[in-house]
């Protein structure tokens, strides 16, 4: 099936969105005609280039950090001067900004066959998505600190993700009472094993590790920084995620794409904690 000529698309959302964007993106070109420009922007929740944090992805067309991009292909904001809407009406440029994966898909076939150019925004996964093991591979100072946090977890660990901060859905569905029980019984039936904990919040971690890490060390912990708007807290948030998708197996949180790509990532079961 053939589709319009250039779809410039804008991973928008925090780290995990946009992996995920992209990895429909690199699924779709391996499919069509159509030739796909991303443009990968930093902004508020993701201050960090791709370069910085991954290594080149073969057969994309990534614009990656460039002023230009930002001012003609992004969402228009006050940060933008909101020009790219200006662009849109000066060049009649058919953009659509922040759509969900079912009217990308109605846009797809709207603009089958026409040499238009189509500018579309998302953070949502588009189709199934390429392997995402293969398309990001963490820079090597990255992969040099998640090697040195895996080196902790012994022959047998266990992955928790507690999200919490703004995401009223998992504080709601996979409340805290919910992960201890989940531990204890863990612990009961392998009293050996580890887990490591992440969360997007600091004084989760400590209480965790207050309570299980008493004649032992059975949850490890990574002091990460946790602003998004800091290319340190980005670059943390990755070292977590590629740590947590290798574990045995992932206890996660209730709408949460960390904790649904770090399952995704390398394949390890996923059990969502409600």
């Amino acid at each position: 099936m053939k589709f319009c000529n250039h779809i410039h698309l804008i991973p928008i959302g925090g780290l995990c969105n946009r992996m995920r964007v992209m990895a429909s993106v690199a699924s779709l070109s391996e499919q069509n005609q159509c030739h796909f420009v991303l443009h990968w922007n930093r902004g508020e929740g993701l201050n960090a280039a791709f370069h910085r944090l991954f290594k080149p992805i073969s057969g994309l067309d990534l614009k990656d950090d460039i002023l230009l991009s930002y001012i003609a292909y992004h969402q228009p904001s006050k940060y933008n001067l909101y020009l790219p809407k200006l662009f849109d009406k000066l060049f009649r440029r058919k953009a659509f900004y922040d759509i969900n994966a079912e009217r990308f898909e109605q846009l797809y076939k709207e603009f089958t066959g026409k040499n238009e150019e189509l500018i579309v925004s998302t953070c949502s996964q588009l189709c199934l998505m390429a392997p995402l093991s293969q398309l990001f591979v963490p820079v090597d100072d990255i992969q040099q600190d998640i090697d040195n946090l895996k080196a902790q977890f012994g022959h047998c660990t266990y992955g928790v993700h507690i999200r919490r901060t703004d995401n009223k859905q998992s504080i709601q569905h996979s409340s805290l009472d919910k992960f201890y029980a989940k531990l204890d019984q863990l612990f009961a039936d392998e009293p050996e094993v580890k887990v490591y904990l992440c969360s997007d919040d600091k004084g989760v971690k400590q209480q965790f590790c207050e309570r299980y890490n008493t004649d032992q060390e059975r949850i490890i912990t990574y002091t990460a920084t946790l602003n998004r708007h800091s290319f340190k807290g980005i670059r943390d948030a990755v070292i977590e995620l590629f740590a947590l998708s290798s574990t045995k197996k992932i206890y996660g949180s209730y709408y949460s794409s960390y904790t649904d790509l770090a399952s995704a990532l390398h394949g390890a079961p996923l059990e969502v904690v409600k």
